[in-house]
């Protein structure tokens, strides 16, 4: 999206200029966390965790064996802030 407006020599949106730069590997992360979040169950209550079980196949499915532990972490870490940022 921002690329194709820099080609348009169009000006971009303040959330582009505030966005963080990322890191080597921090793109499958947030993939990851896209794809898992379509896993969440829906409710009265508003939206619901990821369930475990969905990090841990998607853990198996793209081998991250040692990792595992890490990325489910990661996965928490980012669940909870994308949840407390959805209450407000």
């Amino acid at each position: 999206m921002v690329e194709a407006a820099l080609e348009r020599g169009a000006r971009l949106p303040a959330w582009a200029d505030e966005a963080p730069e990322l890191l080597q590997g921090d793109e499958f992360y947030i993939s990851a966390f896209m794809e898992l979040s379509t896993c969440r169950q829906l409710g009265f209550g508003g939206e619901g965790q990821i369930p475990w079980t969905a990090m841990m196949i998607f853990a198996d499915r793209y081998e991250l064996g040692d990792m595992t532990d890490a990325f489910v972490e990661a996965m928490r870490a980012l669940d909870l802030e994308y949840l407390q940022w959805r209450q407000k």
